[in-house]
């Protein structure tokens, strides 16, 4: 758990689903503690498989299998909620981002790890903010094993991962704020990408 001091910066939060929801951009350096890259121990990383499973979902409700993962060079896992007014914030940004990189064709898609607990919820929240990327299943225990994995705390939270599933950044919210769509070329870059 965050110190008191910490927990000051931030001028509104509030506590979904065990995540504190954190509505200061300063958050985003501190959504998720200390030495966990979310790779696994001697540096081999997962499968698509063991972080999303099978099937992920579209904001109409339809699914997909995780192949279509597969030609990704970067990755986003989105850590947010509908009840969230942070993630109310930021997720119109994100969703103006990703589009402008599914317009210049970027090899790039984002999963929500939503900790709403509703397929309901998870549905009625990708279609009130048009986000035509991918979800896990509410609610279910892939949100909670990668909320783990990343070591996660505050929402919302923007885990930026590469091809070979290893963790280019765990500060994707800070990046968007700041860069746009340009953070695309940075994490690229840092995954040792062209």
């Amino acid at each position: 758990m965050r110190t008191a001091g910490v927990l000051s910066r931030a001028p509104v939060r509030t506590i979904v689903a065990g995540l504190l929801c954190c509505a200061s951009a300063s958050c985003g350096s501190d959504s998720t503690g200390p030495g966990s890259s979310g790779d696994l121990p001697g540096g081999s990383s997962p499968s698509l498989t063991d972080l999303f499973g099978t099937v992920l979902y579209k904001a109409e409700g339809g699914q997909v299998g995780i192949q279509a993962l597969q030609t990704k060079a970067i990755i986003g896992i989105y850590f947010a909620s509908r009840s969230c007014p942070a993630c109310g914030a930021f997720t119109p940004q994100l969703v103006s981002t990703y589009n402008e990189l599914m317009r210049t064709d970027k090899s790039f898609e984002i999963v929500l790890a939503s900790v709403d607990a509703s397929s309901a919820d998870l549905s009625g929240y990708m279609q009130q903010y048009a986000m035509a990327w991918l979800a896990l299943p509410s609610g279910g225990e892939a949100v909670l094993q990668l909320v783990k994995r990343y070591d996660v705390e505050w929402i919302p939270t923007l885990i930026v991962i590469d091809e070979e599933r290893k963790t280019i950044t765990k500060t994707g919210r800070e990046d968007v704020v700041t860069k746009g769509a340009a953070a695309f070329d940075q994490w690229l870059a840092a995954s040792g990408g062209p």
